[in-house]
Protein backbone atom coordinates (compact mmCIF):
# COMPACT_ATOMS: atom_id res chain seq x y z
CA UNK A 1 0.00 0.00 0.00
CA UNK A 2 1.95 2.97 -1.28
CA UNK A 3 0.23 5.53 0.93
CA UNK A 4 1.52 8.30 3.14
CA UNK A 5 -0.14 7.64 6.49
CA UNK A 6 0.10 11.34 7.32
CA UNK A 7 -1.69 12.48 4.17
CA UNK A 8 -4.19 9.83 3.00
CA UNK A 9 -7.41 9.48 4.97
CA UNK A 10 -8.26 5.95 6.08
CA UNK A 11 -4.76 4.53 5.57
CA UNK A 12 -3.59 4.49 9.19
CA UNK A 13 -4.86 4.26 12.79
CA UNK A 14 -6.11 0.75 12.08
CA UNK A 15 -7.88 1.66 8.84
CA UNK A 16 -8.84 0.21 6.45
CA UNK A 17 -9.76 -3.10 8.09
CA UNK A 18 -8.81 -5.92 5.70
CA UNK A 19 -8.97 -9.31 7.45
CA UNK A 20 -6.04 -11.53 6.51
CA UNK A 21 -4.12 -8.64 4.94
CA UNK A 22 -0.62 -8.00 6.31
CA UNK A 23 1.34 -4.80 5.82
CA UNK A 24 5.13 -4.95 6.08
CA UNK A 25 7.04 -1.66 6.39
CA UNK A 26 9.73 -0.86 3.84
CA UNK A 27 12.84 -0.43 5.94
CA UNK A 28 15.18 2.22 4.57
CA UNK A 29 18.97 2.28 4.43
CA UNK A 30 20.56 5.54 5.61
CA UNK A 31 23.83 6.99 4.36
CA UNK A 32 26.10 9.48 6.15
CA UNK A 33 23.37 12.16 5.97
CA UNK A 34 21.25 10.18 8.41
CA UNK A 35 17.52 10.95 8.20
CA UNK A 36 18.29 13.25 5.28
CA UNK A 37 19.84 10.39 3.32
CA UNK A 38 17.27 7.54 3.14
CA UNK A 39 17.38 4.90 0.39
CA UNK A 40 14.50 2.48 -0.35
CA UNK A 41 14.00 0.95 -3.80
CA UNK A 42 17.13 0.15 -5.82
CA UNK A 43 19.50 1.96 -3.41
CA UNK A 44 22.47 1.26 -5.71
CA UNK A 45 20.93 3.61 -8.29
CA UNK A 46 20.91 6.51 -5.82
CA UNK A 47 23.65 9.06 -5.24
CA UNK A 48 24.96 8.40 -1.70
CA UNK A 49 25.99 10.98 0.89
CA UNK A 50 24.80 13.91 -1.21
CA UNK A 51 27.23 13.07 -4.03
CA UNK A 52 26.46 13.74 -7.69
CA UNK A 53 26.92 10.16 -8.94
CA UNK A 54 26.42 6.54 -7.93
CA UNK A 55 29.20 5.02 -5.84
CA UNK A 56 29.22 1.26 -5.21
CA UNK A 57 31.75 1.44 -2.37
CA UNK A 58 29.79 4.16 -0.54
CA UNK A 59 26.53 2.27 -1.10
CA UNK A 60 27.99 -0.93 0.34
CA UNK A 61 29.28 1.02 3.34
CA UNK A 62 25.91 2.55 4.27
CA UNK A 63 24.06 -0.73 3.63
CA UNK A 64 26.39 -2.52 6.03
CA UNK A 65 26.16 0.34 8.53
CA UNK A 66 22.34 0.33 8.54
CA UNK A 67 22.24 -3.45 8.77
CA UNK A 68 24.63 -3.38 11.73
CA UNK A 69 22.44 -0.85 13.55
CA UNK A 70 19.44 -3.15 13.09
CA UNK A 71 21.46 -6.20 14.10
CA UNK A 72 22.99 -4.71 17.24
CA UNK A 73 19.84 -2.73 18.11
CA UNK A 74 16.29 -4.05 18.30
CA UNK A 75 16.80 -6.69 15.59
CA UNK A 76 14.23 -5.31 13.15
CA UNK A 77 14.20 -7.05 9.76
CA UNK A 78 15.79 -5.13 6.92
CA UNK A 79 14.58 -5.28 3.35
CA UNK A 80 16.38 -5.36 0.04
CA UNK A 81 13.94 -3.91 -2.48
CA UNK A 82 14.69 -3.74 -6.18
CA UNK A 83 13.34 -3.93 -9.71
CA UNK A 84 15.21 -6.90 -11.24
CA UNK A 85 15.37 -5.26 -14.66
CA UNK A 86 17.91 -2.73 -13.34
CA UNK A 87 20.35 -5.59 -12.73
CA UNK A 88 19.51 -7.83 -15.67
CA UNK A 89 22.41 -8.85 -17.89
CA UNK A 90 20.12 -10.38 -20.53
CA UNK A 91 17.38 -7.78 -21.09
CA UNK A 92 17.90 -5.76 -24.31
CA UNK A 93 19.10 -2.23 -23.67
CA UNK A 94 20.02 -2.83 -20.03
CA UNK A 95 23.70 -2.84 -19.16
CA UNK A 96 24.21 -2.78 -15.38
CA UNK A 97 27.77 -2.25 -14.12
CA UNK A 98 29.32 -5.54 -13.07
CA UNK A 99 30.77 -3.69 -10.09
CA UNK A 100 27.22 -3.02 -8.83
CA UNK A 101 26.22 -6.68 -9.13
CA UNK A 102 29.43 -7.68 -7.36
CA UNK A 103 28.73 -5.14 -4.61
CA UNK A 104 25.23 -6.52 -3.95
CA UNK A 105 26.57 -10.07 -3.86
CA UNK A 106 29.29 -8.91 -1.49
CA UNK A 107 26.67 -7.44 0.83
CA UNK A 108 24.63 -10.67 0.76
CA UNK A 109 27.71 -12.76 1.52
CA UNK A 110 28.66 -10.44 4.37
CA UNK A 111 25.13 -10.42 5.83
CA UNK A 112 24.94 -14.21 5.83
CA UNK A 113 28.17 -14.43 7.80
CA UNK A 114 26.50 -12.75 10.76
CA UNK A 115 25.22 -15.23 13.32
CA UNK A 116 21.48 -16.01 13.12
CA UNK A 117 20.76 -14.05 9.94
CA UNK A 118 18.44 -15.48 7.29
CA UNK A 119 17.56 -14.31 3.79
CA UNK A 120 13.84 -14.93 3.44
CA UNK A 121 10.85 -13.73 1.45
CA UNK A 122 8.06 -11.73 3.05
CA UNK A 123 5.84 -14.80 2.77
CA UNK A 124 8.37 -16.86 4.72
CA UNK A 125 8.76 -14.09 7.28
CA UNK A 126 5.00 -13.99 7.89
CA UNK A 127 4.83 -17.78 8.18
CA UNK A 128 7.32 -17.61 11.05
CA UNK A 129 5.58 -14.61 12.66
CA UNK A 130 2.32 -16.57 12.71
CA UNK A 131 4.01 -19.60 14.26
CA UNK A 132 7.38 -18.63 15.79
CA UNK A 133 9.80 -21.41 16.72
CA UNK A 134 13.35 -21.30 18.13
CA UNK A 135 16.41 -21.66 15.94
CA UNK A 136 16.72 -25.36 16.77
CA UNK A 137 13.35 -26.00 15.11
CA UNK A 138 13.65 -23.90 11.96
CA UNK A 139 13.86 -27.00 9.80
CA UNK A 140 10.30 -27.86 10.90
CA UNK A 141 8.83 -24.70 9.34
CA UNK A 142 7.28 -25.75 6.04
CA UNK A 143 7.62 -22.25 4.57
CA UNK A 144 11.41 -22.44 4.97
CA UNK A 145 11.73 -25.75 3.17
CA UNK A 146 12.53 -26.01 -0.52
CA UNK A 147 9.58 -28.21 -1.50
CA UNK A 148 9.41 -29.12 -5.18
CA UNK A 149 6.26 -30.76 -6.59
CA UNK A 150 6.81 -34.04 -8.42
CA UNK A 151 4.93 -33.49 -11.68
CA UNK A 152 5.73 -35.25 -14.96
CA UNK A 153 7.28 -32.61 -17.25
CA UNK A 154 5.53 -34.17 -20.26
CA UNK A 155 2.06 -33.35 -18.90
CA UNK A 156 0.16 -30.37 -20.33
CA UNK A 157 -1.74 -28.59 -17.57
CA UNK A 158 -2.01 -25.01 -16.34
CA UNK A 159 -0.47 -25.52 -12.90
CA UNK A 160 2.02 -22.68 -12.47
CA UNK A 161 4.99 -24.76 -13.66
CA UNK A 162 6.36 -23.28 -16.92
CA UNK A 163 7.17 -26.58 -18.62
CA UNK A 164 3.62 -27.86 -17.98
CA UNK A 165 1.55 -24.73 -18.60
CA UNK A 166 3.06 -23.63 -21.92
CA UNK A 167 0.25 -22.33 -24.19
CA UNK A 168 -2.29 -22.90 -21.42
CA UNK A 169 -2.39 -19.43 -19.82
CA UNK A 170 -5.24 -17.10 -20.77
CA UNK A 171 -4.59 -13.40 -21.36
CA UNK A 172 -7.31 -11.17 -19.86
CA UNK A 173 -7.49 -7.64 -21.25
CA UNK A 174 -9.04 -4.81 -19.25
CA UNK A 175 -8.87 -1.02 -19.81
CA UNK A 176 -6.24 -0.44 -17.11
CA UNK A 177 -4.05 -3.51 -17.55
CA UNK A 178 -3.76 -7.07 -18.83
CA UNK A 179 -3.10 -10.15 -16.73
CA UNK A 180 -2.78 -13.89 -17.27
CA UNK A 181 -4.57 -16.69 -15.46
CA UNK A 182 -5.08 -20.44 -15.55
CA UNK A 183 -8.65 -20.15 -14.33
CA UNK A 184 -10.53 -18.34 -17.08
CA UNK A 185 -10.82 -14.60 -17.66
CA UNK A 186 -13.38 -12.95 -15.35
CA UNK A 187 -16.22 -10.73 -16.50
CA UNK A 188 -14.94 -7.91 -14.26
CA UNK A 189 -11.67 -6.91 -12.66
CA UNK A 190 -11.32 -8.75 -9.31
CA UNK A 191 -11.60 -6.45 -6.28
CA UNK A 192 -11.65 -6.99 -2.50
CA UNK A 193 -15.43 -6.59 -2.67
CA UNK A 194 -15.73 -9.05 -5.57
CA UNK A 195 -12.62 -11.27 -5.54
CA UNK A 196 -14.11 -14.06 -7.68
CA UNK A 197 -16.11 -12.61 -10.59
CA UNK A 198 -17.74 -15.22 -12.82
CA UNK A 199 -15.80 -16.38 -15.84
CA UNK A 200 -16.55 -14.77 -19.17
CA UNK A 201 -18.51 -17.13 -21.40
CA UNK A 202 -16.32 -16.42 -24.43
CA UNK A 203 -14.20 -19.50 -23.73
CA UNK A 204 -14.59 -22.94 -22.21
CA UNK A 205 -15.13 -22.59 -18.47
CA UNK A 206 -12.18 -23.64 -16.35
CA UNK A 207 -12.48 -25.40 -13.03
CA UNK A 208 -11.47 -23.63 -9.83
CA UNK A 209 -9.01 -25.27 -7.44
CA UNK A 210 -10.88 -27.50 -4.94
CA UNK A 211 -9.95 -27.67 -1.27
CA UNK A 212 -8.71 -31.26 -1.50
CA UNK A 213 -6.06 -30.60 -4.16
CA UNK A 214 -2.95 -28.44 -4.58
CA UNK A 215 -2.18 -26.02 -7.42
CA UNK A 216 0.76 -27.93 -9.01
CA UNK A 217 -1.39 -31.06 -9.27
CA UNK A 218 -4.66 -29.48 -10.47
CA UNK A 219 -5.69 -29.34 -14.13
CA UNK A 220 -8.20 -26.46 -14.40
CA UNK A 221 -9.06 -27.36 -17.99
CA UNK A 222 -9.93 -30.99 -17.38
CA UNK A 223 -10.97 -30.54 -13.76
CA UNK A 224 -8.70 -33.38 -12.65
CA UNK A 225 -6.38 -33.65 -9.64
CA UNK A 226 -3.25 -35.80 -9.87
CA UNK A 227 -3.57 -36.74 -6.20
CA UNK A 228 -6.55 -38.18 -4.35
CA UNK A 229 -6.47 -36.10 -1.15
CA UNK A 230 -4.59 -33.31 0.60
CA UNK A 231 -2.49 -35.96 2.37
CA UNK A 232 -1.74 -37.61 -0.95
CA UNK A 233 -0.80 -34.23 -2.47
CA UNK A 234 1.53 -33.43 0.45
CA UNK A 235 3.42 -36.66 -0.22
CA UNK A 236 4.05 -35.58 -3.82
CA UNK A 237 6.58 -32.91 -2.84
CA UNK A 238 10.34 -33.38 -2.60
CA UNK A 239 12.25 -31.30 -0.05
CA UNK A 240 15.44 -30.03 -1.69
CA UNK A 241 16.57 -27.96 1.29
CA UNK A 242 20.32 -27.67 1.85
CA UNK A 243 22.37 -26.84 4.91
CA UNK A 244 23.18 -23.15 4.45
CA UNK A 245 26.11 -22.66 6.81
CA UNK A 246 29.62 -21.99 5.49
CA UNK A 247 31.54 -25.20 4.74
CA UNK A 248 28.41 -27.30 5.13
CA UNK A 249 27.57 -26.24 8.69
CA UNK A 250 23.95 -26.97 9.61
CA UNK A 251 22.42 -23.70 10.76
CA UNK A 252 18.80 -24.62 10.11
CA UNK A 253 17.78 -27.42 12.41
CA UNK A 254 18.29 -29.44 15.56
CA UNK A 255 22.07 -29.33 15.19
CA UNK A 256 22.09 -25.55 14.89
CA UNK A 257 23.88 -23.67 17.62
CA UNK A 258 23.15 -20.26 19.09
CA UNK A 259 26.83 -19.78 19.72
CA UNK A 260 29.25 -18.22 17.28
CA UNK A 261 30.19 -21.61 15.89
CA UNK A 262 28.23 -24.50 14.42
CA UNK A 263 29.13 -28.12 13.86
CA UNK A 264 29.79 -28.94 10.23
CA UNK A 265 27.74 -31.74 8.75
CA UNK A 266 28.32 -33.83 5.68
CA UNK A 267 25.98 -32.82 2.86
CA UNK A 268 25.88 -33.77 -0.79
CA UNK A 269 25.53 -30.14 -1.86
CA UNK A 270 26.98 -27.24 0.05
CA UNK A 271 26.07 -23.60 0.39
CA UNK A 272 27.71 -21.47 -2.28
CA UNK A 273 28.53 -17.82 -1.52
CA UNK A 274 26.95 -15.28 -3.85
CA UNK A 275 30.36 -14.05 -5.00
CA UNK A 276 31.95 -17.47 -4.86
CA UNK A 277 34.57 -16.65 -2.24
CA UNK A 278 32.54 -15.80 0.86
CA UNK A 279 33.87 -14.17 4.02
CA UNK A 280 35.89 -15.30 6.98
CA UNK A 281 34.44 -15.76 10.44
CA UNK A 282 36.50 -12.78 11.57
CA UNK A 283 34.22 -10.54 9.51
CA UNK A 284 31.10 -11.61 11.39
CA UNK A 285 29.47 -9.42 14.00
CA UNK A 286 28.81 -10.63 17.53
CA UNK A 287 26.44 -13.59 17.90
CA UNK A 288 22.76 -13.28 18.72
CA UNK A 289 20.61 -15.31 21.08
CA UNK A 290 19.55 -17.98 18.62
CA UNK A 291 15.82 -17.17 18.40
CA UNK A 292 14.68 -15.84 15.04
CA UNK A 293 12.14 -13.51 16.58
CA UNK A 294 15.02 -11.54 18.09
CA UNK A 295 17.31 -11.63 15.08
CA UNK A 296 17.83 -9.36 12.14
CA UNK A 297 16.70 -10.77 8.83
CA UNK A 298 17.66 -9.68 5.36
CA UNK A 299 14.26 -9.90 3.71
CA UNK A 300 14.59 -10.68 0.03
CA UNK A 301 11.31 -9.78 -1.66
CA UNK A 302 9.81 -11.84 -4.42
CA UNK A 303 11.31 -9.53 -6.99
CA UNK A 304 14.75 -10.16 -5.55
CA UNK A 305 14.22 -13.90 -5.74
CA UNK A 306 13.88 -13.43 -9.49
CA UNK A 307 17.31 -11.85 -9.85
CA UNK A 308 19.00 -15.02 -11.03
CA UNK A 309 21.82 -12.90 -12.40
CA UNK A 310 22.89 -12.44 -8.79
CA UNK A 311 22.31 -15.86 -7.32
Amino acid sequence: MANDCLEVNGSCKGQPVLPGFWEIPMYAFFDKLGVNGPHLMDPWLDFPNGEDKADDAATLAYMQDTFTKHYTGNRQPIGLYTHPIHLSTTYPGVNPPQSTIDMINQFLDWAQMQQDVWIVSNEQLLAWVKNPVPLSQLDTVDALKCSTPKVDSSLTMCNGIPVNEENQLMGCTFPDYMFYTCYGCPTDVPTPANPYPPQANTTQARYRLPTNCSTPFWDPVGGVCLCKSTTDCAAMYTDNSLAIGPNGANLTGSKASASASATATTVSKKYQPFNGNGFSAAQALSAGNGVWGATAAVVALGVLAGMNTLL
